[in-house]
């Protein structure tokens, strides 16, 4: 009947136009998608660049392939390390947030306004795991953390 046309043609156009908006959505999300998958490329791209400027010449463990070469570095805000109090001053430091799956090489120093020329152990790298290493500082002039936080 002509009732059930106008029925079936009216779903059939509200069915179009559902198609046409999920049509749409999909092809904004390709595009979304193509620009991420450029970026990403670029992102590895980019770190392969530097990744050849990473040479290797030894390390503790087996050599790997320079491209697998991770560099982290980090600083706490001066006057703000976490110094405890020992024969001397030693603090804990955190890596973690640096992702390295095998054992590190670690390399230190110790900045200040005074008196840290005196300061010894502070390229000794202690309990070194892939996520934290210890460094005991001794000073003829410092004694406790909080004394030496203020050099």
């Amino acid at each position: 009947t002509k009732e059930e046309l106008n029925i079936t043609k009216e779903e059939l156009n509200i069915t179009k136009e559902e198609l046409k908006n999920k049509t749409d959505a999909l092809a904004g999300n390709d595009e979304v998608l193509k620009n991420e998958l450029v970026a990403s490329v670029k992102d590895i791209e980019a770190l392969l660049l530097r990744a050849k400027d990473v040479l290797i010449v030894s390390s503790e463990e087996e050599l790997r392939e320079a491209s697998c070469a991770r560099i982290c570095a980090g600083t706490t805000k001066k006057g703000d390390t976490a110094w405890v109090d020992w024969s001397g001053v030693y603090t804990d430091v955190d890596i973690s947030q640096c992702g390295f799956v095998t054992i590190p090489t670690i390399t230190t120093s110790l900045e200040g306004s005074g008196y840290h020329y005196d300061s010894t152990g502070v390229t000794s790298v202690y309990d070194l795991t892939t996520s934290s290493f210890r460094v005991f500082v001794t000073d003829p002039s410092t004694q406790t953390g909080s004394e030496a936080n203020t050099y």
